[in-house]
């Protein structure tokens, strides 16, 4: 499959330089949505975003099959991390990045250029194909919002095809982690610093103590645990009542997870009985492990399509999560792809353009790898 070294620069280029950021995202839905008419397909919106907030819902688009298969799904999200305001493109022959002062926002507009141009190239070809659902999601980078209010009814798919992942193009996620988050905060007693210290209760040192008793960073090979944030405290000459800490812990083996959850809160609650603090544990599941065998129907399409694109297949497991932990949960049997994403969420971001290619690629060679 030929794919246009041209058409996806110009892409590319067009979606970096609309902004959309989470619950902005309306100016590159209509973009997207631009595209697709082109093609002459219709774009459906869930109005999401009345439910989420923000000015966009997620789009949909559905492809009437030209030949028996089974409907595919293909996923990207719209948002970006900030900042990109005042983004300036550094193009060169290959690569595209930006001046430095920005991000690029390649997670996850390189997995859009990829589907809209793998799509395009199929459809301009008159190539057979089953029917295609394309979906492009909202608020991933702040939560998976967007995955997480679609209708399971909305899609006929039971496979699908996330474009969300780096290099090397052709390598696939078969599994991901779940995510716990955790706002714990530990509450002592105000007292003024230099007059009466002791008729205090310091609970930022309460918390530094928590911190220091617990295992965090590399737990194992499935799991992690992180204390991200820490706030507390109104002045230096006041012994401080309350401290915040967040903090996750992911893991591919939910067993795991509880017990890294279970000694995150021993270890808050040890050092809230030593200082006499006040004790508040938060959890919240932000997303749940899943887990693709590759011998599944959505493993051999996916390989058969890296293939087709010239590609040999690879598989890993993933630390991060995306929308394919939520489709999975749902019901679709979903894998993640590499499309080309670099050194995301910092100022170094870049994409080759000859990676998108090769996304794009792909992502047609799944396609017509589907017709039968």
């Amino acid at each position: 499959m030929t794919i246009d070294t041209d058409r996806v620069r110009q892409t590319l280029v067009q979606l970096f330089e609309t902004p959309s950021y989470a619950r902005a995202e309306a100016g590159v839905a209509a973009v997207v949505s631009a595209r697709l008419a082109e093609l002459g397909l219709a774009v459906e919106s869930d109005d999401c975003h009345l439910r989420i907030g923000g000015d966009c819902g997620n789009l949909l688009s559905r492809v009437p099959g030209t030949a028996d298969g089974p409907t595919l799904l293909f996923n990207s999200h719209l948002d970006t991390v900030e900042p990109t305001d005042g983004l300036r493109l550094t193009i060169e022959e290959d690569a595209i990045r930006t001046d430095g002062t920005t991000v690029l926002g390649g997670d996850d507009k390189a997995g859009v250029a990829a589907i809209l141009c793998g799509v395009e190239a199929v459809l301009r070809a008159g190539l057979p194909h089953p029917p295609l659902e394309l979906l492009f999601t909202v608020q991933e980078e702040i939560g998976l919002f967007g995955a997480k209010a679609v209708d399971p009814a909305w899609l006929a798919a039971k496979v699908g095809f996330v474009l969300d992942h780096g290099v090397p193009v052709g390598q696939m996620v078969v599994s991901a982690p779940s995510q716990t988050t955790h706002e714990i905060v530990f509450r002592g007693r105000a007292a003024h610093a230099g007059v009466e210290p002791e008729k205090g209760i310091n609970a930022i040192a309460c918390a530094a103590d928590a911190i220091g008793r617990l295992h965090q960073g590399r737990i194992d090979h499935e799991t992690t645990c992180n204390v991200g944030v820490i706030s507390g405290g109104r002045a230096t000459n006041i012994v401080p009542e309350e401290c915040r800490l967040k903090a996750e812990v992911r893991s591919r083996d939910q067993a795991k997870l509880e017990a890294q959850v279970a000694h995150l809160r021993e270890c808050c609650e040890a050092a809230a009985e030593a200082f006499g603090c006040e004790l508040r544990f938060g959890r919240e599941e932000a997303y749940r492990a899943f887990r693709i065998d590759p011998d599944e129907p959505v493993g051999r399409l996916a390989a058969a399509g890296v293939r087709a694109a010239g590609l040999e297949p690879a598989w890993a497991d993933g630390g991060g999560g995306s929308d394919a932990n939520v489709f999975c949960a749902a019901g679709p049997r979903c894998v993640v792809m590499a499309c080309g994403e670099r050194e995301v969420h910092t100022h170094r971001e870049y994409v080759l353009v000859s990676d998108v290619v090769a996304a794009a690629r792909v992502v047609a060679g799944i396609i017509t790898a589907a017709a039968m």
